[in-house]
């Protein structure tokens, strides 16, 4: 997969606040679901199941870069039998005190008709004005879009 092919960035909103952030020229690093406690900075992506996820930080330097490559994501949308499972697992993670917080996504497939991506985040971000915004584009990971 030539990742030339791709452009990898990173728009975001923090809530509650105006300004929308971009990262590009990324560096990926494979984690374990362990060490998401000793991230101070970047995002962090799991799939769906397993225990090893991404941190996704700004390169600071050209020869940190790594190369890692995972199959592509699931074109199916999240059956909803799925989700409530997962979200019992995370519910049960949170009492055992493992993490003070969790996200728990799903895919839903969407036509985006005529808009644009500027115009769909814009929207978000008016209408979430208290979620983070998120707007994502990697090799590994496709193209993601949300409000949590």
């Amino acid at each position: 997969m030539p990742e030339e092919r791709y452009k990898s960035f990173i728009h975001f909103r923090l809530p509650g606040e105006k300004e929308i952030h971009s990262l590009s020229d990324l560096t990926l690093k494979q984690i374990d679901i362990r060490e998401i406690s000793s991230v101070k900075e970047g995002f962090v992506l799991f799939p769906f199941e397993g225990t090893k996820g991404f941190l996704i930080t700004k390169k600071t330097n050209p020869a940190e870069a790594e190369q890692i490559y995972v199959s592509p994501p699931a074109s199916n949308e999240t059956e909803k039998n799925d989700y409530l499972k997962n979200c019992r697992l995370f519910i049960e993670e949170i009492k055992k005190g493992n993490f003070e917080k969790l996200v728990l996504s799903k895919v839903k497939l969407v036509k985006k008709k005529e808009k644009t991506n500027e115009i769909i985040f814009s929207s978000l971000c008016e209408n979430y004005p208290n979620a983070f915004v998120y707007h994502l584009n990697l090799p590994f990971a496709g193209e993601w879009m949300g409000a949590s």
